[in-house]
């Protein structure tokens, strides 16, 4: 009875929505991402598209759960942008439940990503700078109009991407330790990118409970070795940190890779999580 009701009032909302928007042949932009980094990206390369993010902050992408403003904002959107895999499948069933008319960009599949690797692409320099080049294909195609006086921007963003990296590499290849160890693999690539040591990865699935003997396995391989530093998620709280942090005396770094609305630009996103790990192996 209660889905009966939401379901209802979900319906409601989009006819009351779908009276009251605009037509879909206005000169505005309307796209709508899956998770906030890609807004940041999007409005970056097209700063006049009106550009909304379902998830921010600490909500999992993996357990997100529309309201009906979120559907409402697919509704009124022209499209889409979506990660893909697995990752945030949940916004396929809300466009077929609801049977909403929207361009969708799927980008591990655009950017020819395997199915079985790491989906957390926004996560890298390389694939950042692949993401920016594919949204400004695809909006370029449906939108003719925006032409060129967007390519500088995008050539900014890059340079700037690139130059964050070098940077960074330097800074991590200075210290005398950079061992660390990942909660979950979402900051592998990167990191990896910057040529710090990753030890091992706690819970390359974060719903799948560890057994006592996994579990002394990683505390014993943290100790091994010489693991300086745990990387854990705001968007998972597990308890089991907090066990591993007092079996080894190392300490946990909690980052965000969602983002939230604090965060102007992809730059300071990136800024802010890297100077959190590095400023741990620093000490």
């Amino acid at each position: 009875m209660k889905k009966y009701i939401i379901l209802v009032v979900i319906t409601i909302l989009l006819i009351i929505s779908g009276c009251n928007s605009k037509p879909k042949n206005t000169n505005e932009t309307k796209i709508v991402t899956t998770i906030y980094p890609i807004k940041l990206i999007t409005n970056q390369i097209y700063p006049s598209v009106t550009c909304h993010s379902l998830i921010d902050g600490a909500v999992s992408p993996h357990h997100f759960s529309p309201k009906p403003s979120d559907i409402i904002k697919i509704n009124n959107s022209d499209m889409i942008i979506k990660i893909g895999g697995s990752f945030d499948m949940w916004v396929d069933e809300i466009i077929s439940k609801n049977n909403i008319d929207i361009e969708m960009i799927d980008l591990i599949n655009k950017l020819d990503f395997k199915k079985d690797s790491n989906p957390h692409i926004w996560l890298s320099f390389r694939n950042t700078k692949l993401i920016a080049d594919t949204l400004y294909k695809t909006i370029n195609k449906k939108y003719p109009s925006t032409g060129d006086k967007n390519k500088e921007n995008i050539n900014k963003f890059k340079k700037k991407i690139s130059t964050i990296q070098n940077k960074w590499l330097k800074k991590f290849n200075n210290l005398k330790n950079n061992k660390i160890m990942l909660y979950h693999p979402a900051w592998e690539i990167l990191l990896k990118e910057l040529n710090v040591n990753i030890t091992g990865i706690i819970k390359k699935n974060p719903q799948k409970k560890l057994t006592l003997k996994e579990m002394k396995k990683i505390i014993k391989k943290i100790k091994s070795s010489n693991t300086k530093l745990i990387i854990g998620e705001i968007q998972h709280q597990d308890q089991i940190l907090k066990t591993i942090q007092k079996e080894t005396n190392v300490k946990v770094v909690y980052l965000n890779a969602i983002g939230s609305q604090k965060f102007t630009t992809y730059e300071n996103f990136l800024k802010y999580n890297l100077n959190e790990i590095y400023y741990e192996l620093k000490k």
